[in-house]
């Protein structure tokens, strides 16, 4: 968890801009004591037998609910989730000041006020920016990207909870992608590709 970096018990983490509200807190052992550095890569072979550093990072995002199984009341979590993934107080919630929100909409004043994020996030966005400028798209541009993302989110679940083998989730992901690909057209999924990589650079040096 994020707070183990800012209690002094991690020496490294990949985290969100937001994460220096908790390491920069001031109670937290790790005031001060953190730099930040860019998503490190690996030199492959460029044009003209030139190494080149191949970076890459993701935009990854997405929410998530978990009940225990030995909840009483696992009903009423999903009547919670249901209720908060509601436009209507999801907007509320957004629109509240001093929320991981801040850095996406516009707030002069109170905690969210730039002077503020600039002191304590201002080293994380620095290198939030570079590494978006190296980010590998997501396959949201195909088609039947979220059938992809299903079938490779239940297998990997499976692996993690230990109801499957993880060799067995992997082959069995791509078998299940290879089947996607062919009733598509894997041509069309090419030309698709090609489209969305315009958008994202391919070399870094």
């Amino acid at each position: 968890p994020a707070t183990y970096f800012a209690e002094g018990k991690a020496f490294e983490s990949i985290n969100f801009p937001s994460f220096a509200n908790i390491i920069q807190d001031e109670k937290a052992t790790s005031k001060d004591k953190w730099d930040t550095a860019p998503v490190p890569g690996w030199y492959v072979d460029g044009p003209g037998g030139k190494k080149i550093l191949n970076r890459r990072s993701v935009n990854l995002a997405s929410w998530c609910l978990a009940v225990s199984n030995y909840s009483k009341k696992r009903d009423l979590a999903c009547c919670l989730a249901a209720y908060m993934a509601d436009p209507w107080v999801l907007q509320e919630g957004i629109l509240q000041p001093g929320t991981w929100h801040d850095p996406s909409r516009y707030c002069h004043v109170g905690l969210g006020a730039p002077a503020i994020l600039r002191e304590r996030r201002g080293p994380l966005l620095s290198y939030f920016e570079e590494n978006a400028s190296v980010l590998t798209p997501m396959v949201t541009g195909l088609i039947a990207a979220t059938e992809y993302n299903v079938n490779a989110s239940k297998n990997l679940h499976a692996a993690m909870v230990g109801t499957m083998d993880v060799v067995k989730a992997l082959e069995t992901t791509e078998k299940q992608w290879e089947e996607i690909t062919e009733r598509v057209g894997r041509q069309k999924q090419i030309e698709a590709w090609k489209e969305l990589k315009k958008w994202y650079p391919t070399i870094v040096i």
